[in-house]
């Protein structure tokens, strides 16, 4: 069930904003390569230019080129019976669904690394920013396939005359090119954090290490982290995620999220479009809640800008957000409660 919600999950990610550094360079990569994933653990070898940023979203790994520089790679694992071509002719509609000008440059059948795989680079365009990427489909055997996600803007500007896409093709024809499958990916263990005054019923998912604040939910929910935020997964795939912000115009901010939804996703109706601030206990918030659509299915979204720590010269603004199934929302509500009261109490 957890897989329901997943990929709801990583488009609201993509919304937001597309920490650790990989090792071990060998041989068998061009130089200047390094290993960013664990083989033993996540069952494939993926080497990217040395100096890029790797971390986890869940179990899919992402590694990015620089914080100035977002373009991209991103490995998922998928339990499916389709071959890899299949699996991109059924899954390639959500990119024609989320981006416009949807077009297939080159494609073809070929294995890599000894297993079955298909080639793909193609553009897209999204919030009229023109997109190139370069996906690989690799047959893992045993009803599972590694999706390789290879993307970048490709957009000039006079301070920009070379495109980020042009800039990475030799690097990610290479990543592609050197993927390794190793095996069957491990499940990943769950991160702890020693944290005091932990509520009853509830576990610490984030640390002042992570978050600069404390964050605590339901000791049924699995825990993840991904490039500063903290995500939180109950049973049936609902999920809670805390990322901090930078201040800016947070009334201004929520539009833009709210926009972007529009543009995005089908059937959404606004229940709350964070014009006025509330208050749990002395924590100001901003709420943005609304159902959308997506193939089909109902979802229920709430967005929250919370002002969880106010010092005499800092104050540390939060992203709170919760998404679950339409039908499953009401028998969350008490625990999303109980979790932004304690944020509000850490």
């Amino acid at each position: 069930m957890k897989h329901i919600v997943k990929h709801l999950v990583l488009c609201l990610v993509l919304l937001l904003f597309l920490v650790s550094c990989g090792t071990n360079q060998t041989s068998d990569v061009p130089e200047g390569y390094v290993l960013a994933s664990t083989p033993e653990q996540d069952g494939f070898s993926l080497y990217v230019p040395d100096g890029w940023t790797t971390y986890y979203t869940g179990d899919i790994l992402q590694v990015y080129v620089s914080s100035v520089d977002r373009s991209s790679v991103s490995v998922a694992t998928v339990d499916s019976a389709l071959t890899p071509k299949e699996y991109f002719e059924a899954s390639h509609s959500n990119f024609e669904q989320k981006y416009t000008d949807f077009t297939i440059v080159e494609q073809d059948e070929a294995q890599l690394s000894g297993k079955d795989a298909f080639h793909v680079f193609f553009t897209a365009t999204y919030q009229e920013i023109p997109y190139g990427f370069r996906q690989a489909i690799i047959d893992g055997g045993d009803g599972l396939l590694f999706v390789l996600t290879c993307s970048a803007e490709n957009v000039t500007t006079e301070q920009l005359p070379t495109s980020r896409l042009a800039q990475h093709q030799k690097d990610f024809v290479d990543i592609v090119a050197y993927f390794t499958v190793t095996g069957k990916p491990q499940e990943r263990p769950e991160p702890t954090f020693a944290c005091e005054n932990t509520p009853q019923g509830m576990k610490c998912a984030g640390d002042e290490t992570v978050l600069g604040c404390h964050f605590f939910v339901p000791e049924s929910y699995t825990i993840s982290i991904s490039d500063g935020a903290v995500m939180a997964v109950a049973e049936d795939g609902s999920n809670v995620q805390l990322m901090p912000l930078q201040e800016s115009d947070y009334h201004t901010y929520l539009k833009s999220l709210l926009d972007q939804y529009k543009k995005i996703y089908q059937n959404i109706t606004v229940i709350c479009a964070g014009d006025t601030v509330e208050y749990v206990g002395e924590m100001p918030i901003l709420r943005l809640a609304l159902t959308l659509e997506e193939d089909g299915v109902l979802y229920h979204v709430e967005q929250h800008v919370i002002l969880a720590h106010k010092g005499i010269l800092t104050r540390s603004y939060y992203l709170l957000t919760f998404v679950a199934k339409a039908e499953n929302k009401d028998a969350h509500t008490a625990e999303w409660q109980k979790i932004e009261e304690a944020l509000a109490h850490s």
